[in-house]
């Protein structure tokens, strides 16, 4: 049981670090506990590094076909979450992008001293109801699922197989 949870500390636990460092910053700047705290693409890189660790040590397995079926799965684990961490970074960069557009538009239709254009309100709806908003919260939900599956799975192979570090 020890080795066990040594093994998950440091190939589980430890790659999420990052991801709960940056939820807990946000938390603290936000004062408020909700989903839009923890970002998919976080999760999906530290996920990622942690598909590595597991294959690593999967790769030492002395059984063949055992070692080849484990370093398989967590291959194409691995790619999914890379995947999911390069639309989500992508979109971010999109994201970004757009914003700053629509706030240099907002800026040259707002005059000192001049009432607001209806122009200047639209651009400021278009940033609140951005479809982004919508494809992070499913990339956010996709890489909770597949952690969810992810990691009991880890705990369940190493329970299973001897795993090395």
């Amino acid at each position: 049981m020890k080795e066990t949870l040594g093994w998950f500390s440091k190939k589980v636990l430890f790659p999420l670090l990052p991801f709960a460092i940056a939820a807990l910053i946000r938390y603290l700047n936000s004062s408020q506990f909700s989903w839009q705290i923890f970002d998919g693409g976080e999760l999906s890189f530290s996920m990622a590094i942690s598909s590595i660790l597991i294959m690593s040590s999967a790769s030492r397995l002395p059984d063949k076909a055992l070692r080849d079926s484990l370093t398989t799965i967590y291959i194409f684990i691995l790619v999914f979450f890379l995947v999911m961490f390069a639309c989500s970074s992508l979109l971010k960069v999109q994201t970004e992008s757009d914003m700053s557009t629509q706030i240099n538009q907002l800026k040259n239709l707002l005059q000192p001293g001049s009432n607001v254009p209806p122009s200047a309100l639209l651009i400021v709806d278009n940033m609140h109801a951005n479809g982004s908003l919508k494809v992070f919260d499913t990339i956010r939900k996709c890489a909770f699922f597949f952690s969810l599956i992810t990691v009991p799975g880890a705990i369940i192979i190493k329970s299973r197989y001897p795993l090395e570090d």
